[in-house]
């Protein structure tokens, strides 16, 4: 499918917001004297050009060829964004477009459909599911936002289809939150197309987030009792350290816990804080806290001559998009 373009399923979670009563502005032409200097001149962006004023039957080349040059490249065009449009086949049947897109940091490619059925006199939903089957039911889509593509809505009447509504847009105009592109590397969930917030990511995990923890005084080995219950699930990423006292004579070691249990396989993995340093940045790993999950720190090393003190933890993460 050579001009097939992939489709982003990321960031789409705006949607509902979009369900709005629609108004559609009055666009205007452009004077006829500008629209005459485009005469046989051709639209960079598009690459599309312009039947110059007299082509007939016997021009070089002919305008029927010039048409039709014209609509190949035209049709090469609305093929991408023709892709998993859903249209009318007939009676209370119908079909499916072929489309690529991302889908939970997945590249997937739906083969298309036909002679799909739909429920009389109900309003249908129709979205491919995150295993890349076609789903259509009347109870509405799905309530997980980052677990589908959506694609139409049926209305049907007296054994017909009387309307197609397409939901493709709000795939097709997914903005990545903070700014930035998104990087369909092949997102973010784990993605929006890159930088979804300047990040990079390519998950549905987009939204940056950053618990911080804050421990006065001089460091000891111990769990210290200052808790963080996440009010959302999100992907761990990193943290930093940062004390204002720095360790002298071995490094400070400093682990998060999720639910009592480190999110990093060894103290290797952990904040690292080296002698007479004050800062480690280069404790990362990808891990999924749970909402509701209790964060608490562990100090497992503070120096050996002069312990750390006055720790600042803060977490990198990653929230899913949400209302």
């Amino acid at each position: 499918m050579s001009a097939k373009r992939i489709l982003s399923a990321v960031l789409w979670a705006a949607w509902p917001v979009a369900c709005l009563a629609d108004v559609y502005p009055s666009e205007v032409y452009p004077p006829d004297a500008t629209i005459l200097l485009l005469d046989g001149e051709t639209n960079q962006e598009t690459g599309l050009a312009y039947v110059a004023k007299g082509t007939g039957s016997y021009s070089t080349p002919t305008y029927e060829v010039q048409y039709n040059r014209r609509l190949l490249r035209q049709n090469a065009l609305l093929a991408t964004i023709g892709q998993g449009r859903v249209v009318d086949e007939g009676a209370l049947t119908f079909g499916v477009f072929p489309m690529d897109y991302y889908l939970g940091g997945t590249l997937k490619s739906f083969a298309g459909a036909t002679a799909q059925s739909a429920t009389d006199d109900d309003t249908n939903h129709v979205w491919i599911d995150s295993a890349n089957a076609l789903q259509v039911a009347t109870n509405g889509l799905p309530a997980d936002l980052t677990a589908f593509v959506p694609l139409a809505v049926l209305t049907t009447s007296g054994g017909d289809i009387t309307a197609i509504e397409d939901l493709r847009g709000a795939v097709l105009f997914a903005a990545a939150l903070g700014g930035g592109d998104v990087d369909l590397e092949a997102h973010v969930t784990g993605t929006l197309p890159v930088g979804n917030g300047g990040t990079g990511e390519t998950s549905d995990y987009v939204v940056p987030y950053s618990p911080t923890f804050h421990i006065s005084g001089t460091l000891s080995v111990q769990v210290y009792t200052i808790e963080w219950v996440a009010p959302v699930q999100f992907k761990f990423k990193s943290a930093t350290g940062r004390v204002g006292t720095a360790p002298t004579g071995a490094s400070l070691i400093v682990d998060v816990r999720d639910d009592g249990a480190s999110l990093f396989a060894s103290q290797g993995e952990m904040i690292n804080v080296a002698a007479s340093e004050q800062q480690d940045t280069s404790a990362t790993k990808d891990a999924i806290v749970a909402v509701g999950s209790v964060i608490t720190i562990e100090v497992e090393q503070v120096g050996s001559s002069v312990a750390g003190a006055d720790l600042t933890m803060v977490l990198d993460g990653r929230a899913p998009f949400s209302e």
